[in-house]
């Protein structure tokens, strides 16, 4: 029994993604049948959501093999759909587990490569204290990263990833803000700096030559 529900497990997990996908994409629902019947023009054009999805997000450099499999399937129907829409329909069934398996493994590091790009700036600004010198802005960028991590713990990869990349622009124009301040603050001390010593340097000339005989 343990075996079974064990097995059934990717079936489940790959069918939930689908629903996912279905409803960030588009607001119709495509009915899959295993049935000996004509490719529609709905699935056509889901196909060709699935592969505009993976491309977008280049999840191609995540797993390679599976992308190239999906790929070729997907040409197969591009090639079959104009002249045998049956054939085209069972390239397409294929082609459109393979999509679900590419999304199913590739958006999670995706998701996870945006988070790590976008701490590297978020770390850079809060190293220059903006989190101080730009609070409200900072806080925006805040907001935004903490969203994120939220869609990201529920499993909706794709948001994650959308929230991530405008936090990652706003910690940037963060960071250019507070360095911008760190900057002037830093030539302000340093003017400071060079004329105490300027000033200590001509009194202490000055009191040499009022001792001197």
């Amino acid at each position: 029994m343990k075996k079974t529900v064990i097995s059934i497990l990717p079936i489940i997990l790959v069918s939930l993604l689908f629903l996912i996908f279905s409803c960030e994409t588009t607001d119709e629902t495509v009915t899959i049948t295993d049935d000996d019947s004509e490719m529609t023009e709905d699935e056509y054009s889901e196909l060709k959501r699935m592969k505009a999805l993976v491309d977008k997000y280049g999840l191609k450099e995540f797993v390679p093999e599976d992308a190239q499999a999906a790929e070729e399937k997907y040409q197969e129907v591009e090639n079959l759909y104009g002249t045998d829409k049956k054939a085209a329909r069972k390239a397409y069934l294929q082609a459109r587990a393979k999509y679900l398996v590419v999304m199913e493994k590739a958006l999670p590091l995706f998701a996870e490569k945006r988070k790590k790009e976008t701490d590297e700036i978020k770390i850079s600004a809060e190293k220059i204290k903006a989190n101080v010198a730009v609070k409200e802005e900072y806080q925006e960028a805040l907001e935004l990263y903490n969203q994120a991590l939220l869609e990201k713990e529920a499993g909706n990869y794709e948001k994650s990833a959308e929230l991530m990349e405008e936090a990652k622009a706003k910690f940037d124009v963060v960071y250019k803000m507070a360095k911008e301040k760190k900057d002037k603050s830093d030539s302000a001390i340093d003017k400071l700096n060079k004329e105490q010593l300027e000033y200590e340097k001509d009194e202490g000339e000055t009191e040499e030559s009022s001792t001197t005989p």
